[in-house]
């Protein structure tokens, strides 16, 4: 989960950056790649958080004895 976490945290900081240099008035392309790339992003996002949550609510099931593993 951390490798996850420090990857996604390296894609959202340059996604990030691609946001701040619109706002200082950069031009980007916009391309069905980026877009592409950005629901990757979006999703990976999406996933890690409900694999966490999942993981949670096994741990809490195997404390009240409801998982065996």
């Amino acid at each position: 989960m951390q490798d996850a976490q420090d990857a996604l945290n390296e894609a959202h900081h340059a996604q990030t950056e691609l946001i701040q240099g619109e706002i200082r008035g950069e031009k980007t392309d916009i391309s069905l790649l980026m877009i592409h790339a950005q629901d990757h992003l979006m999703n990976a996002m999406t996933v890690k958080e409900l694999a966490a949550e999942i993981i949670e609510l096994h741990e809490k099931m195997k404390q009240l004895g409801g998982v065996n593993s």
